[in-house]
C-alpha cells in the first residue's frame, strides 16, 4: 500500500513536471477592446485543441494559421516585409500583417514584429518559429485597439 502510494505520487510528480515545460506549439493572443477581427478577449491555444500550420508563400509572406477545436475558432495571420523579403531572426516596426478570424479580416501597414527563432529545413519549410506580433486595425482610430499574438511552432 504504501509502495503503491509512492509510485502514485512519483507519476503525480514526474506529470506536473511534464505539464509544465515549455509546449512545442502554442498560440497566444490578447485583444484590446476595439482590436479587430479580434475584439476584447484572449486565448491561449496548445495542442490537442490547437491545430498549427507556418509556412511561407512564393512572395515571401509568411502564414501562420492557428485552427481551435476543429475550426470552432481560427486565426489566420500574414505577415510580409515592406521590401519583399522573407521574414527572418530580428525587430520590425514595419510589416504589413493581415489577420482574419470568423470570416472578418484588418490590415495593418506598420505592425510591431518580434522573430524570435526561425529555422527553415532544407526544403525551405519552416521547421521552427518563435514569434510576437502587435497588430493595430488600420481602420479603428481607437487608442485600445492592438491584438497581440505570440506564436510558438516546432515540428519537432
Amino acid at each position: 500500500m504504501i509502495r503503491t502510494a509512492l509510485a502514485t505520487a512519483a507519476l503525480m510528480l514526474a506529470a506536473t513536471g511534464i505539464a509544465s515545460a515549455e509546449p512545442s506549439q502554442e498560440f497566444v493572443f490578447d485583444a484590446e477592446p476595439h482590436a479587430a477581427p479580434i475584439t476584447n478577449r484572449a486565448g491561449h491555444w496548445t495542442p490537442p485543441g490547437l491545430e498549427l500550420r507556418v509556412g511561407f508563400r512564393q512572395n515571401g509572406t509568411l502564414r501562420v494559421a492557428a485552427e481551435y477545436n476543429g475550426l470552432r475558432d481560427y486565426v489566420d495571420l500574414e505577415l510580409s516585409r515592406p521590401d519583399g523579403q522573407p521574414l527572418t531572426e530580428g525587430t520590425y516596426t514595419d510589416v504589413k500583417t493581415q489577420v482574419v478570424n470568423r470570416g472578418l479580416g484588418c490590415v495593418d501597414q506598420a505592425a510591431d514584429v518580434t522573430v524570435e527563432k526561425l529555422e527553415r529545413a532544407a526544403d525551405g519549410s519552416v521547421d521552427t518559429f518563435y514569434g510576437a506580433v502587435e497588430h493595430r486595425c488600420e481602420y479603428s482610430s481607437s487608442p485600445d485597439n492592438a491584438l497581440r499574438m505570440k506564436i510558438r511552432f516546432s515540428r519537432s
